[in-house]
């Protein structure tokens, strides 16, 4: 901002100090070539336009020195009419950081992920579930994780069956199953054994005598094979269930126990091999930063200074950043802190940087990141830690959606109605009301249909979401100041309301509200519709100025300058025109000549002696009778040189 200096020398800064609503203008005026010489003050009051209703703007006002500057918060971008904001669909636009899927909300976004995977702490990964850990996936013998699901595995000798979960024996072409008593003897297995079997395709099993089994063992081919007896494992059938530990089980058709997730071994005395875990430690660990796998459940175990569910968040207690290099803005109550973001992550059903405010209506879970899919106006209360929908009486659904059937009312729909042909049962309290026009209720059916509801007695809801609709078709009807078949588009202008249905009355170019039709006078205008000038000695925005003009100048209604009447000049026009200027603001140069000064308000000429004319452009000759007749005139106007009025 700069000003022209007093006499005219030089144009210079004016620089602001103090605060928006009170500021000292402070310039320096100089006629001389020493710029600074001469220090001047000025001090002004500056009116705050965000002050009267947020300066018009939809979410952040900012007062500028034209008025109002309208900003959005983040998640929003400032509408085309500058006042507005509209939500930006990071998901559909690709802004968003999640891993799998995506779920926009107001001002946001949230992850979410696909089936069989499960959404990380810091809000945007999604992370394999192991269905393993849990009753070994149904799998009969052995589980295998994969992302995002998993399979059903079978031992050597083992098929899998056409449930892909049951394991059974893969029969033998000709098999003799021996089976021994003293399991820990020395002596050969077949003399210990009164009964033999000859199994040729299992389940037939045919008891044998000693006699009849020396003759098969003859046979040509014949697979023979020893087994310990039921309960009874390993080399030289020394083990039995017993010996089984760390929960491991016996398994009466394979040759060792069946372990425990986390444990191996022909006992399962043994714990899982670094790197892996789960049920026969088939699984690859995915630990990092040095993390320590649990071998019964996958769990990493973190060393000092670093977290997350697999030791990915490398970052100590109170950082967070790419490479640590951020302070946490606050010392989360829950210990975790976005590493990402830097925010606190709070537990379900709070939020704020410090973790200790329950969640707004209608938003749950951690971090109150979730939008709940209640319907608002059928709900009393949205669950804030899981997003349960807890409906009002006389309404039903998962998200409250549905009204009590016919005949059915009061909480949960449950009880039944008794009201007769012709009449309509209340859904919330069983009352019988007689049928209404559509769009109409109560007793006289004199009562528009509330927000939210329409048809016959307004039993009907409407499937707008938040929005409203006709209470007669129930069609909907978009938000104040929206238009278009999704409602994303503003008002055009000169139309304002819900769904635009209603026109603007501004005048004067000013601009009116897409929401409510108020109108937005320019500076210098006032009224209703902006009909009005501002009054006499008034001026800018909604003529709330003061102006200071002197000596029967003007003021701008739109800006407060002075437009200074004939003689007169300066920001007050208090200052007389020069010797050498005349008119309104002094803007006409004189043109008397031969030291002629005019006057300041016509500008006519005032000639110095001896000179006359409009511009003093004639000289005045003086003659003089004398008895010398030779004298000419020329030489008598040379001698007389000054006359006296």
């Amino acid at each position: 901002m700069h000003i022209k200096s007093e006499g005219g020398s030089s144009v210079l800064p004016l620089m602001w100090c103090g605060s928006l609503e009170r500021a000292v203008l402070t310039h320096v005026l100089s006629s001389s070539p020493h710029i600074g010489s001469k220090l001047r003050g000025i001090e002004m009051e500056v009116v705050n336009t965000c002050a009267d209703k947020n300066g018009g703007c939809d979410q952040k006002c900012r007062h500028g020195p034209g008025g109002p500057i309208c900003s959005c918060y983040s998640g929003y971008e400032l509408d085309a009419d500058g006042k507005n904001c509209n939500d930006i669909d990071e998901c559909q636009r690709g802004l968003s950081q999640c891993k799998q899927d995506c779920n926009n909300s107001p001002g946001g976004y949230s992850c979410a992920c696909h089936l069989g995977y499960t959404l990380d702490r810091d809000g945007i990964t999604c992370n394999d579930n192991d269905e393993c850990q849990v009753n070994n996936g149904g799998c009969d013998q052995i589980c295998e994780n994969t992302p995002g699901s998993f399979r059903c595995l079978c031992q050597e000798g083992f098929k899998l069956l056409a449930d892909k979960k049951s394991c059974d024996v893969v029969p033998a072409r000709h098999a003799v199953l021996i089976e021994t008593t003293h399991s820990r003897s020395d002596t050969p297995p077949h003399q210990n054994s009164p009964r033999l079997r000859f199994q040729v395709t299992p389940p037939t099993v045919v008891p044998l005598l000693d006699e009849e089994f020396r003759q098969y063992l003859a046979l040509e081919g014949l697979d023979i094979r020893h087994s310990c007896v039921r309960g009874t494992f390993g080399p030289g059938c020394m083990y039995n269930c017993d010996d089984c530990q760390n929960g491991g089980k016996c398994d009466i058709r394979a040759i060792s126990c069946t372990c425990q997730p986390g444990f191996t071994g022909l006992l399962c005395n043994e714990t899982c091999p670094k790197d892996t875990y789960g049920q026969g430690c088939t699984k690859k660990c995915k630990c990092q930063n040095g993390g320590i796998c649990d071998p019964v459940t996958g769990e990493c175990n973190c060393p000092p200074g670093i977290q997350g569910k697999k030791c990915e968040d490398g970052c100590p207690p109170g950082k967070f950043g790419d490479k640590c290099e951020k302070n946490c803005p606050q010392r989360c109550p829950s210990g975790r802190c976005n590493k990402i973001f830097g925010y606190c992550e709070c537990d379900a059903g709070l939020f704020g940087p410090k973790c200790n405010l329950p969640c707004p209506d209608h938003t749950y879970g951690p971090n109150c990141r979730s939008q709940c899919k209640c319907v608002k106006e059928h709900t009393q209360k949205c669950n804030s830690k899981t997003g349960k929908c807890e409906c009002k009486v006389g309404f039903t659904g998962a998200k409250c959606e549905t009204v009590c059937p016919p005949n059915r009312f009061g909480e949960t729909c449950q009880n039944v109605c008794n009201c007769s042909t012709g009449t309509v049962c209340n859904p919330q309290n069983g009352e019988c009301l007689k049928e209404c026009p559509l769009g109409y209720n109560g007793t006289n059916c004199d009562q528009v249909c509330p927000e939210g509801f329409y048809g016959t007695n307004c039993l009907k809801i409407c499937l707008c979401g938040l929005r409203e609709c006709d209470a007669v078709t129930g069609t909907c009807l978009c938000d104040a100041g929206k238009t278009g078949s999704l409602c994303n588009q503003v008002c055009p202008k000169g139309k304002y309301g819900k769904s635009c249905l209603k026109n603007c009355t501004c005048e004067n170019g000013a601009t009116c509200n897409p929401k409510n039709g108020k109108c937005h006078c320019p500076p210098g205008f006032i009224g209703k519709s902006c009909e009005k000038k501002c009054p006499p000695d008034t001026y800018g925005q909604d003529c709330k100025n003061q102006c200071y003009c002197e000596n029967g100048a003007t003021c701008d209604r739109v800006n407060g300058r002075c437009h200074c009447a004939a003689g007169w000049t300066g920001t007050k026009c208090h200052q007389p025109c020069s010797p050498r200027s005349y008119g309104p603001n002094c803007k006409n140069q004189c043109e008397c000549l031969h030291g002629g000064e005019c006057d300041r308000f016509s500008g006519e000429c005032i000639c110095p002696p001896g000179w006359t004319g409009p511009l003093c452009d004639k000289r005045i000759e003086i003659w003089r009778f004398s008895d010398d007749v030779s004298m000419e005139p020329h030489a008598l106007s040379e001698k007389v040189n000054t006359l006296r009025y």
